[in-house]
């Protein structure tokens, strides 16, 4: 044997040892891809999740249902439910939802604005109807801001002045309520605004009243009692007999 082709063959042997094995000849419909939500491992060695939410995943928000409010047309001892009861059944009335209000009235909500309008179309030109129950529109509740540590001698209406001087539009200002403040010549004020007249005030932080500054900020109104400190009551309301010291 040729001593140059018993080398050639083990020089051969050796290079197939050292190749890799032959790749999968698998079709690709059987090949397995990483479903949605697999986690994938990147270039830089970290876990990432592959998922991404769909349009029908997200959460869609619940849009308040048109409300009516319905109050006694005169001042009596009845509810408002015997009223109404008296005058109408409720199952002649498409509703969505009943809720007792203030001032011995019922908030109605429908499943649509539609519903409402002939609702109330038909409490106003039946005249036994409108003379037991009066209708309202819901008013609309916006944001509010306290004015805090303001001495009691400065009127509501010098704040509203000094308001107005940052923003045109302070003419829709309400007053909420007003509560002492630390001192027995203090006084925090509770006002309430739209949205964008708070947004302006919010960034001014403080205003100007008889030469000293005075903050303001935005307010929550969140009931906690300074007893118990539990949230839910006030303080004249509470019924627990030991106070607790939480902060």
């Amino acid at each position: 044997m040729d001593p140059n082709s018993h080398f050639e063959n083990q020089m051969a042997d050796s290079r197939a040892s050292l190749s890799p094995p032959p790749r999968s000849t698998r079709p690709l419909g059987s090949c397995k891809l990483p479903l949605c939500g697999d986690f994938l491992l990147s270039s830089n060695n970290k876990v990432s999740h592959s998922f991404e939410p769909s349009h029908s995943d997200v959460p869609k928000e619940n849009p308040r249902k048109p409300t009516l409010l319905l109050y006694p047309a005169t001042e009596t001892s009845q509810d408002i439910q015997t009223v109404i009861n008296e005058t109408f059944p409720s199952t002649a009335v498409k509703i969505h939802g009943l809720k007792p209000i203030l001032k011995n009235g019922m908030a109605v909500s429908f499943i649509s604005e539609e519903k409402k309008s002939s609702f109330n179309n038909y409490i106003q030109h039946n005249e036994n109807i409108s003379s037991k129950i009066m209708d309202k529109q819901p008013g609309v509740r916006h944001p509010s801001f306290i004015i805090k540590n303001v001495p009691a001698s400065i009127p509501i209406e010098e704040i509203h002045s000094a308001i107005q001087v940052f923003s045109k539009n302070s003419g829709s200002l309400k007053v909420r309520f007003q509560f002492p403040g630390s001192k027995p010549d203090i006084t925090n004020w509770v006002l309430e605004s739209p949205a964008t007249i708070l947004t302006e005030l919010i960034q001014i932080k403080k205003i100007p009243l008889r030469w000293n500054m005075y903050q303001i900020s935005e307010f929550y109104h969140i009931k906690r009692c300074n007893f118990c400190k539990a949230y839910g009551h006030t303080t004249k309301n509470c019924h627990h007999n030991i106070p607790s010291c939480a902060t």
